[in-house]
């Protein structure tokens, strides 16, 4: 999990806040956040917030922050980067962690049909040239490569 606050460390502290509620920071954060001291119950919800970039909306989309937290979707790629230690915090808040942990597409059936072609016909062409030791080689890549997704 990374800071809450900074979005960029790995988050090893954990401060609580005038609630009782605990906060994951990193070392760094954490430090100045405790420099604070009796601030620190004042402040803590403020701090807490995501450090967004100087300009608020996406440069692609022109979206804000706030717009796309109400609208739950992004506008456009850019929106990926521009947007990045922010969402990053709330991936970590609703599921826990942000790398992706679904379900991934499932991989072809068969070998591709481009490399097998096109060994079948370098295959096809070394016979006919009667260069028998370049056909064994690719006869050999042909059989390695349709057992390989068998």
């Amino acid at each position: 999990m990374y800071c809450q606050r900074c979005q960029m460390r790995p988050a090893n502290r954990t401060v609580h806040d005038q609630w009782g509620q605990p906060h994951a920071f990193c070392e760094v954060c954490a430090t100045q956040v405790q420099v604070f001291g009796t601030l620190q119950k004042m402040l803590l919800p403020a701090l807490m917030q995501p450090n967004l970039p100087a300009q608020q909306s996406c440069p692609g989309c022109h979206i804000s922050w706030q717009q796309l937290q109400q609208q739950s979707h992004l506008g456009c790629p850019e929106c990926y980067r521009h947007f990045r230690g922010a969402l990053a915090a709330t991936m970590s808040r609703l599921h826990g962690h942000t790398e992706h942990r679904g379900r991934h597409p499932a991989r072809p059936a068969g070998p591709e049909k481009p490399k097998v072609e096109t060994l079948r016909e370098q295959l096809d062409q070394a016979v006919s040239e009667e260069r028998f030791e370049d056909a064994a080689e690719l006869r050999d890549q042909l059989r390695k490569l349709q057992e390989g997704n068998s």
